[in-house]
């Protein structure tokens, strides 16, 4: 009884030792596209608790406006916080939290405008395309920027 009951205990604290935290099933570049095709977001989440995240705007088929933030994540169960470190628009850049939620194979971010699902990217990367970095204005237009270091 007493060696069933230990490996039962062993096996069921092997079982315990192989959950994967929310940090790591982060870890990837997830990708929300408009329902027009032609823009969208690419957060891309690393195991040394960096990001990027870029909101792409198609120019052409093979060319597209690129504005990028780079920095440091945080998680909890429920919310991942963005610290931004560079961008592509003038700073400041404020730190900023949003609730998550996994639905299967999507993650889905509440942001002030409302939910946002993303997908798990696996395909390659795009081998012919020419990308702007720049900052999106209010109006729609973009202006050329390189990514610099920005104050939260």
């Amino acid at each position: 009884m007493k060696w069933t009951l230990a490996v039962l205990l062993v096996a069921v604290a092997a079982c315990g030792s192989n959950t994967v935290t929310p940090q790591e099933r982060l870890i990837g570049e997830w990708t929300y596209t408009n329902s027009a095709g032609n823009a969208g977001v690419v957060i891309t989440f690393k195991t040394d608790d960096t990001y990027s995240a870029q909101v792409m705007q198609l120019t052409s088929t093979t060319s597209a406006n690129d504005e990028v933030e780079t920095g440091v994540f945080s998680v909890t169960d429920t919310t991942i916080t963005f610290t931004p470190q560079q961008y592509t628009c003038p700073g400041p850049d404020p730190i900023y939290t949003y609730k998550y939620a996994f639905n299967g194979d999507s993650l889905s971010m509440l942001i002030p405008s409302g939910a946002v699902a993303f997908t798990r990217y696996t395909g390659p990367a795009a081998s012919n395309a020419v990308i702007t970095f720049g900052c999106i204005q209010s109006d729609g237009s973009f202006v050329q920027s390189q990514l610099a270091p920005v104050t939260n």
